[in-house]
């Protein structure tokens, strides 16, 4: 018994310490801090803010509306007047979904949603629950003709 806790204790400690050591030679990039868990448990983009992502170097700012849907980017000098007021939006057309709807690391421009004219309330990390609870929760707020939620593979 003394021989197997003290090679668990070693291995937990190998585990700590490669973990360290992936830190210094390859930090984490700074991610999802525009992502929060609702009271009800899903995950959703946080309303009236401008987040930065990096990713392998390269710096990508995300912007959010008072409804969590991801905006065109301006310059950080707006933010200050930014109206945090939830808002209603009747009409049009909301996409939800995870990384892959939202755009990860694309600028505001190169994402599906905007090429196609659509509102994005895609949220990277998402999975179908929290597009149902999504849907549930806003959905008297948003009022869009439709909706289309976009699958992946994790998903199915």
């Amino acid at each position: 018994m003394r021989a197997f806790l003290l090679s668990t204790i070693a291995a937990v400690l190998a585990f700590l310490f490669g973990e360290f050591l992936m830190h210094l030679v390859h930090p984490f990039d700074r991610m999802q801090t525009w992502i929060t868990l609702n009271e009800r448990g899903f995950v959703e983009n946080k309303p009236g803010i401008r987040s930065l992502h990096e990713l392998g170097g390269e710096p990508v700012w995300y912007r959010f509306d008072s409804l969590g849907f991801r905006i065109p980017d301006v310059d950080a000098s707006v933010d200050a007047s930014m109206d945090r007021s939830p808002a209603l939006v009747a009409g049009g057309t909301v996409l939800l979904g995870d990384s892959y709807a939202f755009g990860l690391h694309l600028p505001h421009e190169q994402t599906l949603a905007r090429r196609l004219g659509w509102r994005n309330g895609a949220v990277g990390g998402a999975g179908a629950a929290d597009y149902l609870a999504q849907m549930e929760t806003h959905l008297g707020t948003w009022r869009p003709d439709t909706v289309v939620v976009l699958l992946s593979f994790d998903d199915a």
